[in-house]
This record gives structure tokens, C-alpha cells and sequence, in this order.
């Protein structure tokens, strides 16, 4: 009886243990994949991929700088892609005082288009004040100026950089759809910066990466803060994290094909010998 009652204790003790062992086991720390059945750690999911968008549906639309300011209209012309613009600004001599400026003369201004994976990108060489425009859904980033553009002719300062997009009284009743919309595209933001950090090749690129991710957010309120009736629609911060993801999953440009060597001109055929003239006669 004294056996007996010994050894239950210690083969409960030994059936608690290993019961225990495959709990141990299945342990993950936070942040961490969850391990199969089998042990092996499953693979991160893939971020949402996120679709750039396409030229034609803004044709013919106008855009204006955060939604109440200037005006742009994209165009397709003979020559190609082409836009028209007009700039709102403040002027010189009284900054509290509107003004704008057409570079374009009341002309479209043809686009250069800029080599990319990600969003559509076009050059627009206005006079005195080039920028970079990138097309999204139902609007454009506008890029490349670093500052203000200045005229001193027309007593005009403009700074045409942020998003050019419709209306708050067009963009309030798809506020729904806005919303529904932009945790997928933080999401992709987010899974793919981890992805490139889990890819990068140094701790300097991982710092430039992580510094990048960091930095992203306040860029976008900086961009986007202006944007009319922003705090009820959202779409400025809707279509800044689309483009950045859209840009973080784009694969690299490839360079430009190299130029094939120019063939040698054809050496013109000889020409048959002159015949002698006849001398005149009298």
C-alpha cells in the first residue's frame, strides 16, 4: 500500500510534464510567425498589393490644389498627354492678396513622361516653375519643386506642390468609401517597409529604411493638412499612403536599353566615268 500510494503522485507529476512539453513548444513571442504543427515557422503574409492607377479616367477632369485652389485639367492632344494649368498664389507686394498665373498662356503644356513602375509620373515644363506631377485615382501629387516659384513680372509668388484632387462637396459623400479603403493601404505601408527592412543588406540601410517608416507619417499630415475638409473625408491621407505604397512595391526601374552602334553608311556607288564632250561645232 505505501508503493502504491508513492508512486501516483510521481506518475502524475510525469503525465503533467508531458503534457506540458508540446505547450512549451508551441510558445511564440510577440511579433514572431506561429510555427505549424510540424515545428517550422510559416512565412509572413504578403502586404496587400496596391494597384496604380491610370491616366485616362482623369482626362478632361479638373483638379484643383487641395481641393479649392487654381486648376488643372489633363488632356490627350495630338502630340500626346498634355495639361492645362493655372496656379494660385499670393502676391509680392501684399501677401494677403490672391493672384494667378497660366503658364501655359492659355495653351496645353505637353508632358514628359518620367520612367516608372509605380504611379504614372510626368514632367510638366510650365515656364518658370516645372513640376513632376504623379497620377492616382481621381488626382495628382505634384513634386520637383523645392521652392516657391517666383514672378516677378506678374508680382506673383506659387508653390504648386501638394494634392491636386476634386472638390470637398464631391469627395463628402464617398467619405464610406474612404474609410473603408485606407486601412488596407496602411497596411500594405506597413508590411512592406517590414519587408524591406527584413531585406536590407546592412545595418545602415536598415537605418535608412527604418528612418524612412518613421518620418512617414508626419509627412503625410504636413501634405496633407491643408487639404479642404480633410478631417471629415480623408482623402488627402487616403491617396499620400496608396502612392507611397505603391511606390515601395514597384520593382526597380530598368535601366535604358543600350544604343545599338550606328551601321556604316553605305559607300555610295561609283560613278561611271564622264564621257567626253563633242566639241562644238561651227
Amino acid at each position: 500500500m505505501f508503493c502504491v500510494q508513492t508512486l501516483r503522485p510521481l506518475a502524475l507529476a510525469a503525465l503533467l510534464i508531458g503534457m506540458a512539453a508540446p505547450a512549451m513548444a508551441q510558445l511564440v513571442l510577440p511579433g514572431a510567425s506561429a510555427p505549424t504543427s510540424e515545428g517550422a515557422v510559416q512565412p509572413r503574409p504578403a502586404p496587400p498589393k496596391i494597384k496604380p492607377a491610370t491616366v485616362d479616367p482623369l482626362l478632361g477632369k479638373p483638379i484643383m490644389q487641395n481641393g479649392f485652389r487654381g486648376r488643372m485639367t489633363l488632356s490627350r492632344e495630338k502630340n500626346g498627354l498634355a495639361v492645362r494649368v493655372i496656379f494660385a498664389g499670393e502676391k509680392i507686394s501684399k501677401p494677403n492678396e490672391a493672384c494667378g498665373i497660366d503658364p501655359g498662356g492659355n495653351e496645353p503644356i505637353s508632358l514628359r513622361t518620367v520612367p516608372s513602375t509605380g504611379a504614372p509620373m510626368f514632367e510638366v515644363p510650365a515656364e518658370g516653375c516645372p513640376f513632376t506631377i504623379a497620377v492616382l485615382d481621381d488626382s495628382v501629387m505634384v513634386t520637383g519643386v523645392t521652392q516657391a516659384c517666383v514672378f516677378q513680372s506678374a508680382d506673383c509668388r506659387v508653390d504648386p506642390r501638394g494634392l491636386w484632387g476634386p472638390s470637398p462637396q464631391v469627395l463628402e459623400p464617398r467619405t464610406g468609401d474612404f474609410e473603408k479603403e485606407r486601412p488596407r493601404a496602411d497596411r500594405a505601408v506597413r508590411e512592406t517597409y517590414k519587408e524591406k527592412i527584413a531585406d536590407a543588406s546592412g545595418k545602415a540601410e536598415v537605418k535608412q529604411i527604418a528612418a524612412e517608416q518613421a518620418g512617414f507619417s508626419a509627412e503625410r499630415e504636413m501634405t496633407c493638412r491643408n487639404y479642404a475638409r480633410e478631417t471629415v473625408h480623408g482623402f488627402c491621407a487616403l491617396r499620400f499612403t496608396e502612392l507611397r505604397a505603391v511606390t515601395l512595391q514597384a520593382p526597380p526601374v530598368p535601366p535604358p536599353a543600350a544604343a545599338s552602334p550606328a551601321k556604316p553608311a553605305a559607300r555610295p556607288a561609283a560613278k561611271p566615268p564622264a564621257k567626253p564632250a563633242n566639241p562644238p561645232t561651227n
